[in-house]
């Protein structure tokens, strides 16, 4: 059986609150200013999964 705290704990990099951020796009938005909220938030990138990952865990 897998354990997912186990497999959480591995891949978890760090924690980071993003909550005056998402409040500060909340704000743009709310004031229509829509093209300056968009570019706010960071961009992510795709995790590569490996082939030898369980089905429960693939995308």
């Amino acid at each position: 059986m897998i354990n997912h705290a186990d497999i959480f704990l591995e891949w978890t990099v760090a924690f980071r609150d993003v909550s005056p951020l998402a409040n500060g796009i909340h704000a743009l938005v709310r004031t229509d200013d829509l093209a300056v909220a968009r570019a706010l938030p960071p961009r992510e990138q795709p995790y590569s999964a490996a082939k030898g990952l369980p089905s429960a865990l693939r995308p």
